[in-house]
């Protein structure tokens, strides 16, 4: 069994909010100095950003839709309302988030 699936949900949650807060920063850091050093050797920020996109761009369409409106675009709060029951909402969350950390960890 794999060790993200031994982990609880909340754990779970503070793990992928970790990465999103690490991604922002990356990218402020990215904005604020720049790409690559001189030369052409990628910066750990620029490392770290791919290994989450990458991480990110191998989860179905559902699993992107949940990480991506509870940890890194929060500007709707309950939008899942709308369309899950409570307990769906929460199956499919702790789905996502051991897809996405499974990913980010092992480089998929």
């Amino acid at each position: 069994m794999s060790t993200v699936k031994k982990r609880l949900r909340k754990t779970l949650r503070q793990e992928v909010e970790e990465i999103a807060r690490l991604y922002f920063i990356a990218t402020q850091i990215i904005k604020s100095e720049g790409l690559s050093d001189s030369n052409g050797t990628p910066s750990d920020q620029e490392k770290y950003i791919e290994r989450v996109e990458n991480a990110f761009e191998s989860l179905t369409d559902i699993e992107k839709e949940f990480i991506n409106n509870d940890f890194f675009y929060q500007a709707y709060p309950n939008w899942w309302k709308k369309y899950y029951t409570r307990s769906k909402y929460y199956l499919i969350k702790k789905r996502s988030m051991m897809s996405f950390l499974e990913a980010f960890e092992y480089g998929y």
